[in-house]
């Protein structure tokens, strides 16, 4: 079988490689006789990518008792973290050190909802005007 133009076939030969330098190509075989094998360009079926069912906004899925709908992000806390840089600036400031206590370090996973905010245990946590939510970049579930 020979190519023409008209065909547009692809020719494959085993244990091949192409090198290309600046405008010399270089055609390099580890098995001298081994023959080329000629494919169809019609022969290939590109599958489809795209998901069944996409919609404009994906399902994640809720800690439990939380409704579903809502998004994943972090929420802002005064935890282990907080408290201990706060110990500090007490040693250093005095009772100014408490300050500390007004800008919390802790994060952790919280899902948001109607303006309902619960951790990743499905515990809730309060408001949303109470708390620094900060949604996640995309709208997938955090790991944790």
């Amino acid at each position: 079988m020979t190519l023409s133009e008209k065909e547009q076939d692809i020719v494959v030969i085993p244990h091949t490689s192409v090198i290309v330098e600046g405008q010399d190509t270089h055609i390099v075989s580890s098995i001298a006789s081994a023959p080329p094998i000629y494919l169809s360009a019609t022969a290939f079926a590109v599958p489809d990518t795209k998901p069944a069912a996409a919609s404009a906004s994906p399902t994640v899925k809720p800690p439990p008792g939380a409704p579903e709908g809502g998004s994943w992000g972090t929420v802002k806390y005064v935890g282990e973290s907080t408290k201990m840089i706060a110990c500090l600036a007490c040693l250093c400031c005095g009772f100014f050190g408490c300050c500390v206590l007004l800008c919390p370090q802790d994060e952790k996973d919280a899902y948001a909802k109607d303006g309902k905010i619960w951790d990743a245990a499905g515990r809730y946590i309060g408001p949303a005007s109470n708390n620094a939510f900060a949604p996640a970049r995309t709208q997938q579930r955090m790991q944790r």
